[in-house]
């Protein structure tokens, strides 16, 4: 008996961090292609233009995908996207992590390593909102 999984097409996934510079950032983009499950399709990987434009370029991105401002990246791919890892230091993960939750955007995001800092940028989130 032969056991068929019908393909699906891959997720869309977008970097905010994880330039090529940082070896988070390598790590990520290769894990992100073992499978054929999800295809990088966009990001902001550093705040400096040429940085993130390079990281584009290497990893075969068009141009016009490729930012150096995450609030504009939100703004302008969030209908795009199916989900965005979250590379940044942790110390940047509350704004960026909430701004994605309220464009309706999922968030794949390390340094949630348990659930009281996960629920506690949460309630940020939330808190932000009133």
């Amino acid at each position: 008996m032969t056991i068929t999984i019908p393909s699906a097409p891959a997720l869309r996934l977008g970097f905010i961090g994880g330039a090529i510079s940082s070896a988070v950032g390598y790590t990520h983009w290769v894990a992100s292609q073992l499978d054929d499950r999800w295809r990088l399709v966009s990001g902001c990987f550093s705040r400096d233009p040429a940085t993130s434009a390079e990281t584009g370029r290497t990893w075969h991105l068009p141009p016009d995908n490729v930012y150096s401002d995450w609030k504009d990246y939100v703004a302008q791919e969030k209908n795009n996207l199916d989900a965005v890892a979250v590379l940044t230091p942790t110390p940047d993960h509350v704004d960026i992590v909430c701004a994605l939750l309220e464009a309706g955007i999922p968030v794949i995001c390390e340094g949630l390593d348990n659930f009281s800092h996960c629920e506690s940028m949460l309630r940020l989130c939330y808190a932000r909102e009133k």
